[in-house]
């Protein structure tokens, strides 16, 4: 079904502009690659995009100062900065299953008593539960599945234990891919832009 039969008037383009585009290939040793494309869109504007092994992001940056072209904002930016500009909520994190175990741990542990034995109100009905049998009951959690289906498929009894809201307890971590920007393409990309930006112009040359 096209656009048209869908309701959505035909795109027609109100502009179209061609900007010069800088592009860098980056080869790495053993393996991997990443090729990086640098835009600028005139004063105080410019646009950074980044295909690689690892991932793609995109980000355009405006309110640049009087002069800086992106390329000089890039490298005085920090690592930190531009990855939680390019990687946009959601895709920085990844949930962290042993740290979420350990958390939930440290919380019975410092909770209860070794041997108190743990009202627990299920189907209206008064249970107990040790906390040795609820750290059991923690490491039987489906701890392989995702952060959904551990919530799902915990036994009722640790879901009281932590007053019904597991969730609290879930803890998140950076994701490989926003690792490997911060920490590896980025700190690449930067000290190539400094030694490119320390090279002499032809107009600088006397």
């Amino acid at each position: 079904m096209s656009i048209i039969e869908e309701g959505m008037q035909p795109l027609k383009p109100s502009k179209i502009s061609c900007d010069h585009v800088l592009r860098i290939h980056f080869q790495f040793e053993h393996w991997g690659w990443m090729n990086v494309f640098l835009t600028e869109l005139g004063p105080h504007c410019g646009e950074l995009a980044i295909h690689s092994d690892w991932g793609t992001w995109a980000y355009t940056w405006n309110g640049m100062a009087d002069g800086e072209t992106l390329r000089t904002f890039l490298c005085k930016a920090d690592c930190d900065y531009i990855t939680n500009k390019l990687a946009p909520s959601g895709r920085n994190e990844k949930w962290d299953p042993e740290a979420t175990k350990k958390a939930i741990a440290a919380h019975l542990e410092e909770t209860y008593t070794e041997n108190e034995e743990i009202a627990l109100e299920r189907w209206n009905h008064r249970r107990y539960a040790t906390r040795a049998a609820l750290l059991d009951l923690l490491e039987h959690c489906d701890w392989e599945s995702g952060e959904t289906l551990w919530i799902e498929r915990m036994d009722n009894d640790l879901s009281a234990a932590l007053g019904g809201e597991a969730w609290n307890f879930s803890v998140k971590g950076p994701s490989v891919e926003w690792t490997v920007l911060k920490h590896g393409l980025l700190p690449v990309l930067k000290d190539y832009l400094k030694k490119l930006n320390a090279k002499p112009t032809i107009s600088a040359v006397p």
